[in-house]
């Protein structure tokens, strides 16, 4: 079994990248904007569909966590958020960007509520604590370098770079 620590870490920085789609992307959005001739109301939708997409699948991957246990949700949501991202980086017009911010988000909802879902199931006491601390720790942290993170991409490459940031936990 793997350490409490290691795999906590691991699930903050998940967490924290779930997080950062939102606050990383919002730098990026009048590049964004110009680049695919849209308007900045019309680039905004991307962070909405992406949080809309996080609300509503959020209870969907616990229901299917009940069902078919946690790995494979969460390891099927981890690759649903890491494939939005490249879908997102790699879109040549703004319907297909959209499509991939809401799959993006889709899959990043399952980070969230399986994670900390996993932590609880292999370990309990002063180790879950711990482990749960690390987690939100992690999370929190990288969240709150989100407009940093973001800021520093679109200025190094551009805002494909932004939206391609929770490739980065993969």
């Amino acid at each position: 079994m793997h350490s409490p620590g290691r795999t906590a870490v691991l699930l903050g920085l998940l967490f924290g990248l779930a997080g950062t789609s939102t606050s990383a992307v919002t730098v990026a959005l009048p590049q964004l904007a110009g680049q695919l001739g849209i308007t900045a109301a019309t680039a905004a939708w991307i962070v909405s569909g992406y949080t809309v997409a996080l609300a509503v699948a959020t209870p969907l991957h616990g229901r299917l966590a009940d069902m078919a246990g946690i790995r494979l949700p969460l390891t099927v949501g981890v690759a649903m958020m890491g494939a939005g991202a490249v879908g997102a980086a790699l879109a040549p017009n703004f319907p297909v960007l959209m499509v991939a911010r809401v799959l993006q988000g889709a899959g990043a909802a399952s980070v969230a509520v399986l994670g900390t879902a996993l932590i609880s199931a292999r370990w309990s006491g002063e180790t879950r604590g711990a482990a749960l601390g690390r987690v939100a720790g992690v999370a929190g942290t990288l969240s709150a370098l989100g407009p940093l993170l973001g800021g520093a991409l679109v200025a190094l490459g551009g805002w494909r770079w932004s939206v391609a940031l929770p490739v980065a936990g993969l």
